[in-house]
């Protein structure tokens, strides 16, 4: 089963996809501490207090990274990286714009960012991308109506496509 978890920073992708990785001992990859792991980037942003990195260079260590895997969950806000992949489920979380806030400034991010993010976030950017790289089939979308993901019911979906 491969599965992407996707949306704008700060929605519950890493923590979702950690506790499916507990319960279904598939490998988690974060693609944001992959490329920070196998240093594909190419530069810091200190503006944006992000890493910069050319998509074909990690797409290109990520496929030999997961060549052998049958199974494995990626969480990323940037699903153009992962465009060739088939996955057999899809996972689009959303979150509250003063929960994101919140998180935002727990995290500490500066006020620019925070507002780049807000605006993604109000835009269905990541939502937008995901469906146009993979259409709508086995798309779903959590968090829309509230504070909180429903846990049981992703656990409940990827049950459905096993």
């Amino acid at each position: 089963m491969k599965i992407l978890i996707c949306g704008t920073p700060g929605v519950g992708k890493s923590f979702i996809s950690k506790k499916l990785h507990v319960d279904f001992l598939w490998p988690h990859i974060d693609l944001s501490e992959y490329i920070k792991s196998k240093k594909l980037y190419d530069e810091y942003d200190q503006r944006y207090d992000t890493f910069t990195f050319k998509s074909k260079k990690v797409r290109n260590s990520l496929n030999k990274y997961l060549q052998p895997l049958e199974s494995y969950i990626i969480d990323t806000h940037t699903p153009e990286i992962v465009c060739k992949i088939k996955f057999d489920i899809i996972f689009i979380l959303k979150s509250s714009l003063n929960v994101l806030r919140q998180r935002y400034e727990i995290r500490e991010y500066s006020e620019e960012k925070i507002q780049e993010n807000l605006m993604c976030e109000i835009m269905n950017v990541v939502e937008e991308d995901c469906r146009e790289i993979f259409g709508n089939t086995n798309v779903f979308v959590f968090g829309e109506n509230c504070d909180s993901i429903d846990y049981n019911q992703i656990v409940k979906e990827i049950n459905v496509g096993i």
